[in-house]
């Protein structure tokens, strides 16, 4: 965010502002929604393990991304992964 901004000329606090008045969200939720995404179809489309599909996705590992995939998703990732298995 920092490089962003400062490659923009305007400060963090200017950038996130300017990024909610255009998007209606804050920059991390935005970027948690996209890799969630990625997540979900990589879920469904493929049998990569929780690990690997958090490599993918920018996470640290598969025990945060499951986290982050619950309080966001209200399942954890092995039971979306079963209720929308293609």
């Amino acid at each position: 965010m920092n490089a962003i901004a400062a490659t923009l000329g305007i400060s963090r606090m200017q950038l996130c502002k300017k990024f909610h008045a255009e998007l209606g969200t804050t920059p991390i939720r935005y970027l948690t929604s996209l890799r969630l995404e990625k997540a979900k179809t990589l879920l469904t489309e493929t049998n990569l393990t929780l690990d690997q599909i958090s490599e993918c996705c920018g996470y640290q590992n598969g025990f945060y991304l499951s986290r982050v995939f619950k309080n966001n998703c209200l399942v954890n990732p092995m039971q979306y992964r079963k209720a929308h298995r293609l």
